[in-house]
């Protein structure tokens, strides 16, 4: 019986932290790696041709922050599955990506 794999996106400026995620996601078993951006605009252009089952993303983006692109992909994509990382550790932060 094959396992479902779940299919990631990933966004993130930094790319020792881009690369470091995607070697871990990767090398996963149940996980792939559809599609890698340093930004949240090139994911918003890009995503459609990935087709991901969630995205990954810092929330503290140059640019369109992560925040904002949540919400553009929650009214784009709203059975898409958005996982969030931050340094951040006040809850402004946290509370709106929420």
């Amino acid at each position: 019986m094959s396992q479902r794999v779940l299919r990631i996106a990933l966004v993130e400026d930094r790319a020792e932290l881009r690369d470091g995620l995607r070697a871990l996601l990767h090398g996963t078993p149940g996980f792939s790696v559809s599609g890698v951006f340093p930004n949240m605009e090139r994911a918003l252009r890009e995503l459609e041709r990935v087709l991901p089952d969630a995205v990954l993303m810092d929330l503290g983006l140059p640019g369109m922050s992560g925040i904002e692109g949540i919400r553009v992909l929650r009214e784009r994509h709203p059975e898409l599955k958005l996982v969030a990382l931050t340094v951040h550790d006040d809850d402004g932060h946290i509370f709106d990506a929420l």
